[in-house]
């Protein structure tokens, strides 16, 4: 048989064919595409009756809505190139520089991995140097807490961690924070610290802590410090007062450490002055 032809009404210096015939097509290079009722071309806007877009297999992946949550994925995404809210940093895979709204609750990332085995993380990665030239530093976790207004903030915290028990479970060991080193290369640093603290005193600052850590209380045994290895070098208790003449500091002596007390002895009874200070 011969080819289908659809005939439409002929216009004046027009063609006999139907204008569906005329609409497909698209390698025409004057040609706009389909035009639906609201007189826009379908390769210009794309409307969605159900906000909805389904992959081949039938799966909801992209919704839509005209309210918050404005835009919903379903299923693994993977992007390339960097991501950004409200513009992308060549320099920063994500970048984030949002001022939130008066009255809303103030966080830039909110994070939670919950999983009934294994060992959650909350926040994994590192920061790999890999060039060929020296680099001022390399820092895995770089905060600012920052003041920038000319109203008091109550308190200023560059790192702010908490230990939580929200159920009957005990836990072996809670640590507020746990410092490791790992050198696994041959190189070695020059000065290995596990923890830096600088200067915090400054003109006009009423009392500067270097440490300050709060006396430790209701546990069985109450250890403001602890240093050294078993039988450590230095103790220094916590939970209550020391006795008479006794302080609350204990030092390692001899070869084989013994922790002895640090406290004050009558002088003339050991042959000394008005009080000394001994290990008992």
């Amino acid at each position: 048989m011969g080819r289908l032809k659809l005939l439409g009404e002929q216009e004046s210096g027009g063609t006999a064919d139907h204008s569906a015939l005329s609409n497909l097509d698209y390698a025409h290079s004057a040609h706009t595409g389909f035009v639906p009722s609201q007189g826009e071309a379908l390769i210009d806007i794309l409307r969605l009756n159900q906000n909805l877009i389904r992959d081949s297999g039938g799966n909801n992946r992209i919704q839509l809505a005209p309210t918050s949550p404005h835009i919903s994925l379903a299923g693994d995404v993977v992007f390339s190139g960097y991501m950004g809210s409200p513009n992308i940093c060549a320099g920063r895979i994500l970048y984030i520089d949002r001022t939130i709204p008066s009255g809303m609750i103030r966080i830039g990332i909110s994070c939670n991995a919950t999983a009934s085995g294994g060992t959650p993380i909350g926040i994994f990665g590192g920061a790999v140097f890999t060039g060929t030239l020296g680099a001022p530093a390399v820092r895995g976790l770089f905060f600012a807490a920052t003041n920038a207004a000319p109203s008091q903030v109550t308190a200023l915290d560059g790192l702010y961690m908490l230990v939580q028990i929200q159920s009957s479970g005990n836990v072996g060991t809670a640590s507020g924070a746990i410092l490791e080193k790992s050198y696994t290369g041959s190189g070695r640093p020059t000065i290995s610290r596990g923890l830096f603290i600088n200067d915090f005193g400054a003109d006009g600052v009423g009392t500067a802590y270097g440490l300050h850590i709060c006396n430790q209380t209701g546990a069985a045994n109450n250890y403001l410090i602890e240093a050294g290895p078993a039988t450590p070098y230095l103790r220094l208790l916590g939970g209550a007062n020391p006795g008479p003449n006794q302080t609350n500091l204990f030092l390692g002596e001899g070869a084989t450490p013994t922790l002895r007390r640090v406290q004050w002895k009558d002088g003339a009874a050991i042959g000394g002055g008005d009080k000394v200070m001994v290990l008992v």
